[in-house]
C-alpha cells in the first residue's frame, strides 16, 4: 500500500537492529506511548515463565523490584479497564517444580481473577501429567488449553478460541519439537482449520521451544499471525517481524521471566478482518518511574 511507513525495529537482546521489509501500516518503537485506532482492535498481553513468583524479585536478583504476579495483576487490571478488548495470554511454566498442589491452585486462581484469557501449561505445570494439571485448572477456573482433547482425529494441535469485540482469536499450543518442518506442517493445518471452519480472524501460536526454533517455525509456516515463545532465557523484550513461507509478516514476541516484563501488541483490523496496523511495546512490571533504558542498563544491556 502507498501509505505504508517503514520503521527501524530495535532488538534489545542482541543490541542490533533490522528493517521491516514488508511492514504493516504502523510500528511503534519500543517504549513509546501508542494506540491503534480502529473500530476492530485487539490488544495482546503476553507473559511467560512466572514460575510461581507472587511478589517482586528480591534484592539479590538483577531485576530486583520488578516482576511478580501481584504486580502483574495490578497492571493487567489497569490496561483492561482502559482497553476492554485486551486478551491476556500466558505461555509455559506457571508454577515451579517445587510448588505444592495447594499453592499451585492458589496461584492459578489468582491468574484467573487477574483476567487471563488463555493459558498454556509448561513442563513444570505438567510434572504430574496432563490429567493432574487439568484437575487443578478446573478447580481454580484457569482458562487453560485442554491438551487432552483430541482434535479431529488428533491431527490438529491443541487450541482455544477467545472472542474479544469483533475479533475471534485462536490460541494454538505448539509442543516442544525437534523437527521444525513437521511442526510447521501441523501448525499450518491447524491454522487453516481455525480460519476456514471456526472463522478466526487471528491465529496465535504458543511455541514451547527456544527463541531460535520459534523464529524458524515462523519462517517455515504461514497463516499464523503471532508467535509467542516460552524461551526461558528471553528475559528482555524482543519483538521481531519474520517473513513466513508465503512472504507475509509474522510477529514473533517474547516476555520476561517471573513477570518482569509483559509484551504488549496492539492490532487493528479492517472490515474484512485483515490486519492493517500494529504497535508493540514492553511493559516492565513494577518499574514505577524507572525508564526503559535504565532497566536495560541495570541488566547490563546496551540500548541502541
Amino acid at each position: 500500500m502507498a501509505n505504508r511507513r517503514e520503521f527501524l525495529v530495535k532488538f534489545t537482546m542482541a543490541a542490533s537492529a533490522a528493517t521491516i521489509l514488508k511492514p504493516l501500516h504502523a510500528f511503534a518503537e519500543f517504549g513509546a506511548t501508542h494506540s491503534v485506532s480502529n473500530i476492530n482492535t485487539l490488544t495482546l498481553l503476553h507473559t511467560a515463565n512466572l514460575q510461581g513468583q507472587w511478589q517482586a524479585l528480591g534484592i539479590k536478583e538483577k531485576l530486583y523490584g520488578l516482576g511478580g504476579l501481584e504486580n502483574l495483576c495490578k497492571r493487567i487490571s489497569k490496561i483492561k479497564s482502559d482497553v476492554p478488548s485486551s486478551l491476556v495470554v500466558h505461555s509455559g511454566d506457571i508454577v515451579s517444580t517445587t510448588t505444592s498442589e495447594k499453592d499451585a491452585i492458589a496461584f492459578y486462581t489468582k491468574m484467573t481473577k487477574a483476567g487471563y484469557s488463555a493459558v498454556v501449561p509448561g513442563r513444570t505445570d505438567l510434572k504430574k501429567g496432563t490429567t493432574h494439571f487439568a484437575q487443578l485448572a478446573k478447580k481454580s477456573g484457569l482458562p487453560a488449553i485442554d491438551t487432552e482433547v483430541e482434535k479431529t482425529g488428533n491431527s490438529l494441535l491443541p487450541y482455544q478460541i477467545v472472542t474479544k469485540g469483533n475479533v475471534q482469536t485462536a490460541v494454538v499450543q505448539v509442543p516442544f519439537f525437534k523437527n521444525t518442518f513437521s511442526s510447521a506442517e501441523s501448525l499450518i493445518k491447524t491454522g487453516a482449520f481455525l480460519r476456514e471452519t471456526k472463522n478466526c480472524n487471528l491465529i496465535i501460536g504458543i511455541v514451547q521451544n527456544t527463541e531460535q526454533k520459534c523464529v524458524e517455525l515462523a519462517s517455515l509456516s504461514y497463516g499464523i499471525d503471532v508467535l509467542f515463545s516460552t524461551a526461558e532465557n528471553a528475559l528482555m523484550h524482543n519483538t521481531k517481524i519474520v517473513h513466513n513461507k508465503n512472504c507475509e509478516e509474522a510477529i514473533v514476541s517474547f516476555a520476561g521471566q517471573k513477570g518482569t516484563m509483559m509484551s504488549r501488541i496492539d492490532l487493528a483490523f479492517d472490515a474484512e478482518g485483515n490486519k492493517i496496523a500494529f504497535a508493540s511495546s514492553p511493559i516492565f512490571i513494577g518499574a514505577g518511574k524507572e525508564t526503559y533504558s535504565t532497566v536495560l542498563k541495570r541488566y547490563n544491556y546496551l540500548y541502541a
